[in-house]
Parts: C-alpha cells; sequence; structure tokens
C-alpha cells in the first residue's frame, strides 16, 4: 500500500517542484528586464528629438571621481579627465580620447 501512495504522491511533489522553479525563472526574466528599462542610457521616446549634449538635471558638482587620467571628449567638445567627471558635469554623449585642437 505505500508504494501506491508514493507513485500519487511523486507527481505532486515534483509538479510542485517545478512550479516553484519556473516562478522562480519568470521573476528572475522580470527583475533583469526592470533593470535593463531602468539603465537604459536614452529614454525611448515617440519623437526623434536628440538628448541635449548637457542634461542639467544630471549635473552632480558633489560626485566624487578619482584622480585618473583617461580622457574622454565631451559633446560640448571640451576634454574630460575621465567618463566620470563627463557624467558628473551632465554630459549625456562623449567619446574616448582628448578632443583634437582647433587651430
Amino acid at each position: 500500500m505505500t508504494t501506491t501512495n508514493s507513485i500519487k504522491v511523486l507527481p505532486q511533489v515534483l509538479s510542485g517542484k517545478i512550479l516553484s522553479v519556473l516562478i522562480n525563472k519568470v521573476g528572475l526574466l522580470f527583475v533583469f528586464s526592470i533593470l535593463f528599462i531602468a539603465c537604459s542610457p536614452k529614454t525611448i521616446s515617440n519623437t526623434n528629438e536628440e538628448m541635449p549634449c548637457i542634461d542639467q538635471t544630471r549635473i552632480n558638482n558633489s560626485a566624487n571621481c578619482p584622480y585618473i587620467w583617461k580622457p574622454v571628449c565631451g559633446c560640448d567638445r571640451k576634454t574630460y579627465a575621465n567618463e566620470c567627471e563627463a557624467v558628473k558635469s551632465g554630459l549625456t554623449k562623449w567619446s574616448l580620447g582628448a578632443c583634437e585642437e582647433v587651430m
């Protein structure tokens, strides 16, 4: 009799474990989706307008950046010591390397 009872219980236990694994995987997918959307560099909009070079709401003069010389050229054509300094200044776009001097 115990064999028959354990055979009936086994599918219920397995389905519970499978359901638990699926819920965990779906939950994990949801969390990563939210992080991906939240961390995107540009907000999706219906307009074709580009972001301004400097976003005033992102300026953070109190941010502490490392003293590392790894220059970036900001969209405002100024050279910043590193990416942290560019972000701190509110820049929305930059390229690696110092800006070329215009003569």
